[in-house]
């Protein structure tokens, strides 16, 4: 415990350290001065005893929070008294030189033997303090930022923002919206996501806002959190993968009664009975065992093959001769192109939001009017996609039905918060070299293995022990939009060599030696990198597979005879 004592006389406040008690409590021995006017500061130091001979001898600059709080505390009373100084203990009659080396005096006469490494050792201490309380302070404050506000019940705040003007049911072409088109001649590229993406959003107009439903689809859920008067706060929420099996093509037969309409041409919108358009449709799909993967067929080609451009009509039939049309027109297409791929999927019109998940569409703060479509699966139920954005899910910027106000003037609608995870996947090339647009955002889907880097998964060789050599031979690919150049690494000392590289598809030859190893199985990691990007950099596209090597005692081989038969 500290003691704060004025003895009466000028600049005579001096703090000692008052350590000894009794089992009364009661002050005991002589550490302390017996003097009047003195006043207990109540700062233990019990840890005092505990600490290191170093830490002792300049305890005064422990780097510890609760020493600084009451070093800080002692500063602002000796400032307050009046004359200040930092002086060596020697040099004061009132100073336990056992305990502390630096003492704050007045009393003391300050030109006698001051010790500058005390002055530097108090200067230290100091900073120290605003040091941690500065980190102190801004680790609070980030983490009450970092917390999103919960939605008031009886009122929302309204941003101060700018109101928009009154948009058009499809609104013309925006130079920052995904409605509009790459300069032509790009590569489409296929970038793979997975991972959850989630914006809160408060919608405003001064006349209200209706029309708004809760929407739950297969990977994507928008709910009311709060309203009022003239106000909706709503969270939009939307998975990047789909957990789906269906095999394809899709047994139509056994689709629910409610689906079954969404297979059928709607004459003069929908033509999905077109000869042109069934066609296409059956070439695109030709090599699909999933459904998955013709949907993705189906709007890739719709994304590299399709031009965003306005005064054309929009019904599927115009769309796909014209090779042109706005969001209305490749939703068409698309519906159009799945149902005569035997894919129920139906167009759907609702609102869209600035900037859903750093790929949004840009209508201004009011938002906008916008068509995507919703397909079928028989194994999860119906998903959303936007065949000029995404493909097996949809951006946190839609707002699905949308409500009855979108797009109209006094309506503002404003981001307050996002969550996205870190989901880039990988890449993969198409065959459109020549598309509006270079790149089209894909849902991962778990149970399907289409890395751009192809490999066998699990390599192998067996070999007798007395003959332990023989060859590995590997058949590589690289499907990734960055080239097609490769670069095989194995660290078993039983394959040489140990690094293999390519410029195109083609094959990678090891030699296995096992000269001097036991009978057994053997295995280790092999990793294949796409080159276009260094291997050793952190996002390197790559994947792992295992090379096994079985050493036995004798191969034994078997050759079966091949029949032919007759007609």
């Amino acid at each position: 415990m500290y003691l704060l004592n004025n003895s009466g006389q000028s600049g005579g406040v001096f703090i000692t350290n008052w350590r000894k008690r009794d089992v009364g409590g009661r002050p005991s021995g002589t550490d302390g001065i017996q003097r009047a006017n003195v006043a207990e500061i109540a700062v233990e130091d019990a840890s005092y005893k505990h600490r290191p001979k170093i830490l002792k001898r300049y305890s005064s600059v422990v780097v510890s929070l609760p020493f600084y709080l009451s070093l800080a505390a002692r500063f602002g009373l000796m400032i307050g008294s009046g004359d200040l100084a930092i002086l060596s203990g020697r040099d004061c009659p009132y100073f336990d030189q056992r305990k502390w080396p630096i003492t704050l005096y007045g009393g003391c006469d300050p030109m006698k033997k001051r010790s500058v490494s005390h002055l530097f050792l108090a200067l230290f201490g100091g900073l120290m303090l605003v040091a941690t309380l500065i980190m102190v302070v801004s680790s609070l404050s980030s983490s009450v930022q970092a917390r999103p506000p919960e939605p008031s019940v009886k009122h929302i705040h309204i941003p101060n923002v700018p109101v928009s003007n009154k948009h058009s049911p499809l609104p013309p072409p925006d130079y920052h919206s995904i409605c509009t088109q790459d300069s032509a001649g790009a590569s489409l590229c296929l970038r793979i996501y997975t991972g959850t993406v989630r914006s809160t959003y408060i919608i405003s107009n001064p006349g209200g806002v209706s029309g708004f439903n809760d929407y739950n689809l297969a990977n994507f859920r928008q709910r009311l959190l709060n309203q009022s008067s003239t106000a909706l706060e709503i969270e939009v929420t939307t998975h990047r993968y789909l957990d789906t099996y269906a095999p394809y093509p899709v047994n139509t037969g056994a689709l629910p009664s409610d689906v079954q309409p969404y297979l059928l041409s709607e004459p003069g919108w929908i033509q999905s009975d077109n000869p042109q358009i069934v066609a296409q449709a059956q070439e695109l799909v030709s090599s699909a065992t999933r459904q998955a993967e013709a949907v993705d067929a189906i709007v890739a080609w719709v994304r590299g093959n399709i031009r965003y451009e306005g005064g054309h009509p929009s019904d599927a039939l115009s769309v796909f001769n014209n090779q042109a049309g706005v969001c209305a027109g490749f939703s068409a297409l698309t519906a159009a192109l799945l149902r005569a791929a035997g894919i129920p999927a139906q167009y759907h019109v609702g609102c869209v939001a600035k900037w859903g998940d750093g790929w949004g569409w840009v209508v201004g703060d009011g938002g906008g009017w916008h068509a995507w479509n919703e397909l079928y699966y028989p194994d999860v139920g119906w998903v959303a996609l936007d065949p000029q954005v995404s493909t097996n899910y949809l951006d946190a910027g839609h707002i699905l039905a949308g409500f009855d106000q979108c797009g109209e003037e006094g309506t503002v609608i404003t981001r307050m918060n996002h969550q996205a995870d870190d989901g880039y996947l990988y890449d993969l090339r198409t065959l459109y070299t020549n598309s509006t647009w270079g790149s089209l955002w894909v849902a991962n889907i778990p149970a399907w293995d289409r890395h751009p880097l192809r490999i066998p998964s699990s390599p192998g060789i067996m070999l007798p022990i007395t003959n332990p050599v023989g060859n590995l031979v590997l058949r590589i690919e690289n499907l990734s939009c960055g080239g097609q150049d490769w670069q095989i690494r194995t660290e078993a000392s039983w394959l040489t060599p140990t690094v293999i590289t390519g410029n195109s598809a083609g094959t990678a030859w090891f030699t296995v030696n096992a000269s001097g190893m036991y009978t057994g199985f053997y295995t280790s990691p092999m990793t294949l990198y796409a080159t276009s990007s260094p291997w050793w950099w952190e996002w390197a596209i790559s994947r792992t597979v295992t090379a096994n090597l079985w050493l036995v005692d004798k191969v034994h081989r078997v050759y079966l005879p091949i029949a032919a038969k007759e007609d």
